[in-house]
């Protein structure tokens, strides 16, 4: 079973240069990588190894996290992993370790623990359950954590990738409903575990205000039966509401809000309606999900959760 490794990497020739060190030991004949370049201001083809095994991508524009969508296409491997530029640690021994659980044939993706390189706790949690008690607990998931996570080949061919209009936030949530509305799994493993470096560059103050806003309106109209993802909507759109309040933004949530509205038809028009089994297994994921005040106490201290 071939491996590709897909590095999204954007304004950071620092952290792409560590990232290729890192994974120079892993065996060619294991795993290719491929390197997508999010049209950096500065080109970074003196940074990717002319080694036979290598391949640099560079997109025309800046795609933001749907840039990875060309690598992903690209790869020629039976399992896919994708990373950031700045997630490091990735081994021999964890590409092992997914050949193995991908052995069961339903599991599409498999999320990595990922662990804060500063603090030395687990972050960049997406998953419909505390991260204090399940953090080391696989798990279904109905979320995928884009740059530290692997898929099977074969489940993004049939369901497709990324949507590319979302640029940025909900781009996982909405490929974790789109297969497991086809019948298949996506799951969470401790037993692969990075390490998130963290990089503020090329991450504008504004982003998570504007796009987590706007997006939540596209991922409801392509995936959620209409009560659901109402209230989800209600609750998502109410949160973000306070936090660009409270932090500043007030008007990138306005502006959200009106292209979300402008962009709605494009959504549904790609809209799949969730299967009986789907909404079922939704229902199940998230039966450990904390509740809205929970939440709402956690975040409201907490300013400008990164994505």
């Amino acid at each position: 079973m071939n491996v590709s490794i897909v590095v999204l990497t954007f304004n950071r020739r620092e952290r792409l240069a560590r990232q290729m060190r890192s994974l120079s030991g892993i065996s060619a004949d294991l795993a290719e990588i491929i390197v997508v370049d999010n049209c950096s201001d500065e080109r970074v083809d003196d940074l990717v190894p002319a080694d036979g095994r290598t391949t640099l991508i560079r997109n025309e524009v800046n795609e933001g996290a749907v840039g990875r969508n060309r690598g992903m296409a690209a790869a020629r491997g039976e399992i896919v992993v994708t990373l950031d530029d700045d997630v490091y640690g990735l081994t021999e021994r964890h590409l092992e370790t997914l050949m193995a659980l991908m052995k069961e044939e339903d599991i599409a993706a498999i999320n990595f623990k990922v662990i804060d390189e500063r603090s030395g706790r687990i972050c960049d949690w997406c998953h419909p359950c505390p991260q204090e008690v399940y953090g080391d607990t696989r798990l279904a998931t109905n979320d995928i954590s884009e740059g530290a996570v692997a898929f099977r080949k074969k489940a993004l061919e049939e369901v497709g990738l990324y949507p590319d209009y979302f640029f940025i936030s909900h781009e996982g949530p909405d490929l974790a409903f789109r297969l497991i509305n086809a019948g298949w799994r996506v799951v969470y493993s401790p037993e692969i575990v990075v390490t998130h470096g963290y990089e503020q560059r090329a991450r504008t103050s504004w982003r998570r205000y504007y796009f987590d806003t706007r997006n939540q309106l596209w991922f409801v109209l392509r995936n959620l039966s209409f009560w659901y993802g109402l209230k989800r909507l209600i609750v998502g759109w109410g949160g973000m509401l306070v936090y660009a309040t409270r932090d500043g933004y007030l008007r990138y949530w306005v502006k959200a809000v009106v292209d979300a509205v402008r962009g709605a038809p494009r959504a549904y028009r790609d809209r799949i309606p969730p299967t009986e089994r789907a909404r079922s297994q939704w229902r199940e994921i998230e039966k450990n999900k904390p509740g809205f005040w929970h939440m709402a106490i956690k975040r409201i201290f907490s300013r400008e959760v990164r994505i």
